[in-house]
């Protein structure tokens, strides 16, 4: 399956742009898209490369599927093409996108360890389908000036999807976090401290502690900085 992916992604823009093989191809990109929707929490990546695949189709592909009266008729058109400040600015527009798109996943080297573990940089970096990670989250909640203790089980407010999503992604489970505290909060307790039992298993690694169990996660922000607070990651299957 990792080789046909492979062949399928690398040629499939082919046989779409040839006029011939284009419908047989389009075919081939709703079943492959289908499939990995089924196979795959991907959300909505799936229906999302469907329609944009017919970018590969004729301009005037839409008209044929759609009531005449939505389109304007070609009188109504305007001649002239785009005034030059007009066409300066998307020419500008579409640079800046491109460079977003082109330096803004480069800011993953910018974080030490691994990405697909600790997770920052990883969003809008070119990183799909890279990785399985599975985990378990327990939270240990402490009001410093009783010294009373609770455990929180994610499983009592969430989701089984949230709960899967968010003992594997540290500024998720630090998300959470504050939501407990803010909980506590408003029952008239605290200020709080909230640690983490997180353990997470990465492509099929043996399971190991994500987020340290020592430190106070209501304390911590969410912010651009590296998070000392995240495990660093030891690939288990080296001696």
């Amino acid at each position: 399956m990792s080789w046909g992916g492979a062949i399928f992604d690398l040629t499939i823009f082919g046989w779409l742009t040839w006029r011939r093989s284009r419908p047989f191809a389009y075919a081939a990109v709703v079943g492959f898209h289908l499939m990995t929707g089924v196979l795959f929490q991907i959300g909505m990546f799936p229906w999302i490369m469907i329609v944009a695949t017919t970018v590969f189709f004729e301009p005037s592909w839409p008209r044929r599927w759609t009531p005449q009266h939505w389109w304007p008729s070609s009188s109504s058109r305007p001649s002239e093409g785009l005034r030059p400040a007009a066409s300066s600015t998307v020419v500008y527009g579409l640079a800046l996108h491109l460079a977003v798109q082109l330096l803004l996943p480069l800011r993953a080297l910018a974080y030490p360890g691994r990405t697909a573990w600790h997770e920052q940089g990883f969003r809008f970096g070119w990183r799909v389908m890279l990785i399985e990670k599975t985990g378990m989250v327990q939270l240990r909640v402490r009001d410093p000036a009783t010294g009373r203790r609770w455990r929180i089980d994610p499983h009592d407010d969430l989701t089984a999807l949230q709960v899967k999503m968010m003992s594997t992604q540290p500024h998720m489970i630090l998300a959470y976090v504050h939501v407990v505290a803010e909980r506590f909060a408003q029952r008239g307790i605290g200020p709080v401290e909230v640690y983490v039992d997180a353990w997470a298993s990465l492509n099929g690694r043996r399971s190991r502690r994500l987020v340290d169990p020592d430190v106070d996660l209501a304390q911590q922000r969410d912010t651009l900085a590296p998070k000392p607070w995240i495990v660093p990651f030891v690939d288990s299957r080296v001696p």
